[in-house]
């Protein structure tokens, strides 16, 4: 029996209400200048909502999903973002002091500028925000002396102040030129590897021994036709000996400027050269054996590397 063309109707006027009511059920939310202090947006899928202007003060994120999600000057003092995803995430502008960051993952995010407490450092008056018993007790009840898991991998960190405990934050690949980590604490305890700096990035570390990147020149203009990638899959990839076939351990570098670095064998020169887009996936010409590889992600930290004549590898994400 076919449904009714009213039920067809009401049924279809729910679902609309619905995407524009209820954080977890659209992509794609507006809430952009609302005042959201302390509303629950825990396990929300909240992919490229904007909350652009927001008052978000105390509000829970905790584990919600925000690949692409735009904060631009949102106020969002004690947040909790503990386990959120908040790839591609713009937070520029954003109040974010006080923020709860635990274990949450905020690759190749937009934090140019603001001020990021970590866990450990003096956060905000919980009074001054207004907020209810209840909402104080969550905030104060999560409260840890580490940031577990938070990675800030290739995020875009640039003249941030950074303050609390930075043991085992995930900064590689960051751009840090002109951060200010005078007050963060167990810096030399961060993963740095990769992260760019340059003279006006003031910390009290050895740089050069956390293996990050000296960029000469500071922010000036990037070299005509320039190329710079914000592709996931950018990073460094172990290629594991006895899978599919490998018959030694090797490792790809994947370039945020568009080229590669195979190291595929101990009796041959690294292979160089140069990879594009294909959406999720790249593509790498003239890799190992002369062939075009395509490179897509199996699991978070695992990638399979397959060539244009059946050839295939895998590689794992070197942290």
């Amino acid at each position: 029996m076919k449904p009714s063309r009213h039920w067809v109707v009401c049924s279809c006027l729910v679902f609309s209400l619905m995407a524009k009511t209820t954080p977890g059920f659209a992509a794609s939310a507006n809430f952009a200048g609302q005042d959201l202090k302390g509303k629950d947006f825990k396990d929300g899928n909240l992919n490229r909502a904007n909350f652009d202007g927001a008052l978000l003060n105390g509000a829970n994120f905790r584990n919600a999903t925000l690949r692409g999600a735009t904060f631009q000057k949102a106020h969002l003092e004690n947040a909790n973002f503990s386990k959120a995803v908040l790839d591609d995430a713009d937070l520029s502008g954003a109040e974010l002091h006080g923020v709860d960051w635990t274990d949450a993952k905020a690759w190749h995010a937009k934090l140019a500028g603001t001020e990021i407490d970590l866990q450990g450092a003096v956060v905000v008056d919980l009074k001054k925000l207004n907020l209810d018993y209840g909402a104080e007790k969550l905030i104060q009840s999560a409260r840890r002396s580490d940031s577990g898991s938070l990675s800030f991998h290739y995020a875009d960190l640039r003249g941030c102040k950074i303050i609390g405990n930075a043991d085992g934050v995930d900064f590689r690949g960051a751009d840090l030129r002109g951060a200010d980590f005078t007050k963060a604490e167990k810096l030399d305890s961060a993963r740095l590897a990769g992260a760019k700096y340059d003279a006006g990035t003031q910390w009290k570390i050895d740089p050069a021994k956390m293996h990050a990147e000296l960029v000469v020149g500071g922010e000036g203009p990037a070299p005509a036709g320039a190329k710079i990638s914000h592709h996931p899959l950018i990073g460094r990839w172990l290629i594991l000996k006895g899978e599919k076939g490998a018959t030694e351990s090797g490792s790809i570098q994947i370039h945020p400027d568009g080229t590669f670095d195979w190291d595929y064998s101990q009796n041959a020169t690294p292979l160089k050269g140069e990879w594009a887009e294909a959406g999720d996936n790249i593509v790498v010409k003239s890799g190992e054996k002369g062939e075009t590889w395509t490179v897509s992600r199996t699991h978070s930290d695992e990638i399979l590397l397959k060539g244009d004549r059946g050839t295939e590898r895998v590689g794992i994400l070197n942290k």
